[in-house]
């Protein structure tokens, strides 16, 4: 008797359903109500959080001297020290690594501010991110990069089925960056 009702404490008081997931309830208290309202009648109340248009900026860097890769294996090298130490500056300011790319157009990283979050300023977070990257890519002694940084309004969110469901920011301020 005291498991079955140990259990119904845990099932409605500790985890209520939302939208057919449990959520804890002193997770619960950090949903806004209409978001706590959406996902209640919702089939995927956690994708309905997530999924949204938002302001964000972009940092976007080409790291050109890396555009020989294929033919060069000392690069793999210096690609890993950049990644390394460019994921280190972006969660430093707040940000979070999307991509770094390489193929036939070059090596690319790709750096967002305020998807994840709703920060205070993404725009300042990106700009000091950006004047750091340049200092460090300068350390490493690249010369040949660049540096873009883009704001304005992006979907963020899964896009693709559940079982491969990918976190996206997609809008022309990525492409603008």
């Amino acid at each position: 008797a005291d498991v079955e009702l140990a259990n119904e404490y845990e099932e409605t008081v500790l985890y209520p359903k939302m939208g057919g997931y449990s959520v804890h309830s002193h997770a619960r208290a950090y949903l806004g109500t209409l978001a706590a309202r959406r996902s209640d009648h919702a089939e995927n109340a956690m994708s309905i959080l997530l999924n949204e248009l938002r302001p964000v900026a972009i940092v976007f860097v080409g790291l050109h001297d890396l555009n020989d890769i294929a033919r060069d294996t000392t690069l793999l090298q210096l690609m890993n020290s950049a990644f390394v130490s460019l994921s280190q500056i972006t969660y430093s300011c707040n940000g979070a690594v999307r991509d770094m790319l390489c193929d036939d157009k070059g090596c690319v990283f790709i750096a967002v501010f305020g998807a994840h979050s709703h920060e205070v300023n993404p725009c300042f977070d990106a700009t000091v991110c950006a004047m750091r990257m340049k200092d460090a890519l300068d350390e490493l002694n690249f010369e040949r990069f660049s540096l873009g940084v883009s704001f304005g309004e992006c979907f963020c969110g899964e896009v693709g089925p559940s079982i491969r469901a990918d976190y996206v920011v997609m809008g022309t301020e990525v492409n603008m960056a």
